[in-house]
């Protein structure tokens, strides 16, 4: 599983997280990582930590173990910190077995790594 975000301007990934079903409810995170300290790097470029390898700097505290099975309600957060202060929490809940293979899940249906990286630019300027 790989988790591509592409931040704003002025953003930054703090934390990104998979759970077997909403952790608000008691979903059972799977897999955690969170920057280790403030300004570990840029608020620039695309982003994209995997559930073996992350951004230096960063600190992993649920370490990926097994996948979950491919029927499985994963819920996977992003949590961006925003050059003025404030913070917020993006989520997509989905099924691991209606991935397909070199395309990306997104909020809004499945699409092109090109088309996706397009529409994430777009949502930055509006």
């Amino acid at each position: 599983m790989v988790v591509h975000y592409v931040p704003c301007a002025g953003q930054a990934v703090t934390a990104v997280r998979a759970s077997l079903s909403d952790p608000d409810e008691g979903g059972l995170v799977i897999w955690e990582i969170m920057q280790a300290g403030p300004d570990t790097f840029e608020a620039s470029g695309e982003q994209r930590p995997t559930r073996s390898v992350h951004p230096p700097d960063w600190r992993s505290r649920c370490p990926w173990r097994r996948p979950p099975p491919a029927d499985a309600e994963v819920v996977v957060e992003v949590e961006v910190a925003s050059e003025g202060g404030g913070t917020s929490t993006h989520s997509l809940t989905f099924n691991p077995g209606s991935s397909e293979p070199g395309r990306f899940l997104t909020l809004g249906g499945s699409k092109d790594p090109v088309t996706n990286r397009e529409d994430a630019l777009t949502t930055c300027e509006g």
